[in-house]
């Protein structure tokens, strides 16, 4: 995706307050190959011109090891939102 908008509020000391937002302009969905391009916004994939983004936000962080972390989040895609967990580990 060549546009999108990301707000990470994250801290390991405050996860209760941490936050992650992206927001994706799904029109702007990139490929290798052109001819998969072009398909890309139509319905049949992202249905671009009339869901013109897709959202990731997370709902709560928890820690699971030394620098690792699961956030419970959703993921809305063409108007159908999903839950998704979301495992990360920071160096």
């Amino acid at each position: 995706f060549k546009t999108f908008t990301a707000k990470i509020a994250f801290d390991p000391q405050q996860l209760e307050t941490s936050k992650v937002v992206v927001k994706v302009d799904t029109g702007s969905a990139t490929a290798e190959y052109a001819e998969v391009e072009t398909v890309l916004p139509k319905p049949e994939w992202f249905a671009a011109e009339e869901y013109p983004q897709a959202v990731f936000e997370t709902l709560s962080f928890r820690a699971t090891g030394e620098n690792a972390y699961q956030a419970e989040a959703e993921l809305t895609i063409k108007g159908k939102t999903v839950p998704v967990t979301l495992d990360m580990v920071f160096d």
